[in-house]
């Protein structure tokens, strides 16, 4: 598969048009599509971020950016496909993606909902679990909800 319908189906996912981009970033995405051409999920990162980072020195601000959340989804989608990763997102995703974003750290997000460190560790990895209430209410600390979707696949497969 060629990254440029890696990239199509990153963007498909994020719901992001290549036109939401401005102009330097459709630039950067463009040299992105060519630089990862054929690339292992291994180096997705370590070839992605020089350009990620001339389009947005700032760590903070790159971290949360269009173009890095489009890298990451392209990431998941190559390791998915080399069996290094699992398919699809889940909650744990999600939040991780919430913390970065509304707090900058989990250790922000930590002192700010009490939760301890090792514990978020240990959840974000899938090593321990969250009870609903909990998990709504880390949710809405860090301005989200938790939503039921219909899984398509598992309708279909029924």
């Amino acid at each position: 598969m060629s990254t440029k319908l890696d990239i199509n189906r990153a963007l498909k996912a994020l719901g992001i048009a290549r036109k939401d981009l401005v102009r330097r970033e459709q630039d950067a995405l463009r040299e992105i599509e060519v630089a990862l051409e054929g690339v292992a999920w291994a180096e997705v990162m370590d070839i992605a971020r020089p350009i990620l980072e001339s389009v947005e020195p700032s760590a903070t601000r790159r971290t949360r950016s269009l173009l890095w959340r489009i890298v990451q989804e392209v990431k998941g989608i190559v390791g998915a496909r080399e069996g290094v990763v699992r398919e699809g997102r889940t909650w744990r995703d999600d939040l991780a993606y919430a913390i970065a974003t509304r707090f900058g750290s989990r250790y922000a997000f930590c002192q700010a909902t009490g939760l301890d460190q090792g514990q978020l560790s240990k959840i974000l990895k899938g090593e321990a679990g969250l009870p609903a209430d909990r998990l709504e209410e880390l949710l809405r600390q860090a301005g989200y909800r938790h939503v039921l979707a219909e899984d398509a696949q598992l309708v279909g497969s029924r």
